[in-house]
């Protein structure tokens, strides 16, 4: 699937697919396993001249991941590109709006075009076929008819309002856990039975539960509690340090990136925000800001300046940092980040706390067109507190 060239993949596709993909392979056994196989498969946009837009699956939010089944679109054969603006990398509204469902137009317009030459490719969306997911559930004795997945939102609220204390907690447990151990499979490459993750994570619980009970009992009342710092250190002298950070826009279908430029003594160099189309995982979105900040320092021709860039999102960091192999989109953005840090090699990433990272994110949510960017030379009036608090002294 995702290796076209090596000699397996090779001898099947010039016996049963020797023009097109594997997904639309017509002969023999390798049909009747394809039919079950699509069922779980998607295609990541690329730049798109192999997905037929209203047939294949690439819509990552639908449940199969295709439009809708309507006589609006038989016979329309159209690939993703003749839905650009003419000559541009952005949705053509106007015809997407006139020409499908309004359910399908906006999970269209949610997808983010890739601005760079990616290729297209088809990727399993759904781990273990789902498995996993119901596993953890079977654990704790609740089920449920997964083939309706749609209306898994509206269970999981109906259940939380009608349940009982001990049982809201479970399900929280639960949530939690396939959350923890879905994150180590995808940034750690860590695969456990889905029994082994309830129960790691319900010990947690009970951890958690006793260390509480022990702190309260040994806590006077009207104990001050100091909160979490909201400085970050001076990097040493002659070493630049940049913030990043995302900010989300809700009913727009876009995001927005900001980063802030300072040298070692907490001196404004300089900061700058984007805004893409997209409607995103944070875990992307907090991708695209290293990249992003990384490819400006690269515009600056900071090649031979130290800098840190510090972000937030440990998860980034950690997929930036790592080996792992991810064929979801998210890999294109970290495989863009590897790439650019070569190519600056004194320049490093780091995770820091979310309330240390205030001015980039104050950045990020100034006010910014669509695929377009501001770039700012003086410090923002937003900032001046931020800026104020941000470093201490050591």
């Amino acid at each position: 699937m995702q290796n076209s060239q090596s000699p397996v993949t090779r001898v099947f596709k010039g016996r049963y697919f020797p023009y097109d993909h594997v997904l639309k392979a017509t002969k023999g056994q390798i049909w009747t396993a394809k039919e079950e196989l699509k069922n779980g498969f998607r295609w990541v946009l690329g730049n798109g001249n192999d997905i037929v837009a209203t047939q294949d699956p690439w819509l990552r939010n639908k449940a199969n991941f295709k439009v809708e089944q309507n006589q609006l679109y038989v016979g329309q054969t159209g690939k993703v590109p003749s839905l650009f603006l003419p000559g541009e990398k952005r949705w053509n509204i106007d015809l997407i709006q006139r020409n499908f469902l309004k359910e399908d137009a906006d999970e269209i317009l949610k997808v983010p075009i890739p601005q760079r030459m990616m290729t297209n490719r088809v990727v399993w969306a759904n781990s273990t076929n789902g498995l996993f997911v119901v596993g953890c559930w079977n654990h704790i004795g609740l089920t449920y008819d997964w083939s309706q997945t749609e209306f898994a939102p509206e269970w999981l609220i109906q259940k939380l309002s009608t349940t009982t204390n001990e049982e809201k907690v479970k399900i929280c447990v639960v949530l939690w856990g396939i959350w923890h151990w879905r994150n180590k499979k995808v940034w750690e490459g860590k695969v456990v039975t889905p029994s082994f993750a309830m129960d790691s994570s319900f010990r947690m619980l009970s951890k958690w539960t006793q260390a509480r009970k022990k702190h309260e009992s040994s806590t006077q009342e009207n104990v001050a509690v100091t909160p979490a710092s909201r400085t970050t250190k001076l990097p040493a002298a002659g070493v630049f340090k940049v913030n990043v950070d995302a900010s989300f826009y809700p009913g727009t279908n876009t995001f927005a990136v900001g980063m802030v430029l300072r040298d070692s003594a907490g001196t404004f160099m300089g900061a700058k925000n984007c805004r893409f189309w997209g409607e995103v995982p944070v875990s992307e979105v907090e991708a695209v800001c290293v990249r992003e900040t990384l490819s400006w320092l690269k515009d600056m021709h900071r090649h031979n300046d130290e800098v840190v860039v510090e972000s937030d999102s440990q998860l980034a960091i950690k997929a930036i940092q790592g080996h792992s192999l991810n064929y979801l989109e998210i890999s294109d953005i970290v495989e863009s980040c590897r790439q650019l840090l070569a190519s600056l090699p004194k320049v490093l990433v780091s995770f820091i706390r979310k309330n240390a990272n205030r001015v980039a994110h104050e950045v990020a949510k100034i006010p910014c067109l669509a695929n377009s960017y501001n770039i700012f030379t003086s410090p923002p009036t937003c900032l001046s507190e931020a800026l104020s608090l941000m470093f201490r002294f050591e």
